[in-house]
C-alpha cells in the first residue's frame, strides 16, 4: 500500500512540475503564437475576448487563440484563465473534439 501511494505522490509531482514548466513557456513565446486557454465553461471564450485575441479554435473547456500583442498571456491571465499553454503542447491534453474556425 506504501508504495502506491509514493507512486502515485510522485506522480501528481511530475505533473504539476511538468505544467508549471508548460505555463512558464507560454510567457516567453514570440507575439503571434497559438495558446490553448483553459478555464470553465465560457470563461476562456470570455478570457481571450478580454485580451483582445483572435479566435482558432473552440471546444467546452478550452480555447485556441492567438494575437500579435506581446502582452496577450498576462491579458488572459488577467481576464480570468485559469491555465495558458503553448497550443502545440497542450494538443493533446484536453480530449475534446474542437470546431476550428475558418
Amino acid at each position: 500500500m506504501r508504495t502506491i501511494t509514493t507512486a502515485a505522490l510522485v506522480g501528481a509531482a511530475f505533473l504539476a512540475a511538468w505544467t508549471a514548466i508548460a505555463a512558464a513557456m507560454s510567457f516567453v513565446a514570440p507575439a503571434g503564437t497559438s495558446v490553448a486557454v483553459f478555464g470553465l465553461s465560457g470563461q476562456a471564450l470570455a478570457a481571450v475576448t478580454a485580451a483582445d485575441g483572435r479566435f482558432i479554435q473552440l471546444g467546452d473547456r478550452v480555447v485556441v487563440a492567438r494575437s500579435d500583442a506581446p502582452d496577450f498571456i498576462r491579458k488572459l491571465y488577467a481576464a480570468g484563465a485559469l491555465l495558458v499553454l503553448d497550443a502545440r503542447i497542450a494538443e493533446g491534453c484536453t480530449g475534446q473534439k474542437r470546431v476550428a474556425l475558418r
